[in-house]
């Protein structure tokens, strides 16, 4: 968005980012599509695969501390979109895990 202030020969352009915003951010949103297709192809839904996306950019904002710079950003988001799945996989089969706790009075 550009905004021209009257005989000014150049116009100002106005910063839709805070000046010290995270890189991590503008890394995010440009691997944001092969993100999405990657959660899709874990998921087979694309209600779940845009949840997972969301929890994945989450996870990667509150840990960008822990990103080594100039090592493969992408790879890291995919590890951790495929850790975040791998984790709520084996939330789901617990939950779903029924164990037979009464006696058994059929020998």
């Amino acid at each position: 968005m550009n905004i021209q202030k009257t005989g000014e020969k150049h116009p100002k352009t106005i910063r839709l980012w805070p000046k010290n915003y995270p890189q991590t951010v503008f890394r995010l949103v440009g691997v944001q599509d092969e993100l999405l297709r990657f959660a899709y192809k874990l998921t087979t839904d694309r209600e779940e695969a845009n949840d997972l996306l969301q929890e994945t950019s989450l996870k990667a904002l509150d840990n960008e501390d822990k990103y080594m710079p100039d090592t493969n950003f992408k790879g890291w988001m995919y590890t951790i979109m495929r850790n975040i799945f791998i984790n709520n996989y084996r939330k789901v089969v617990r939950d779903q895990t029924f164990i037979d706790r009464t006696d058994n009075l059929y020998h």
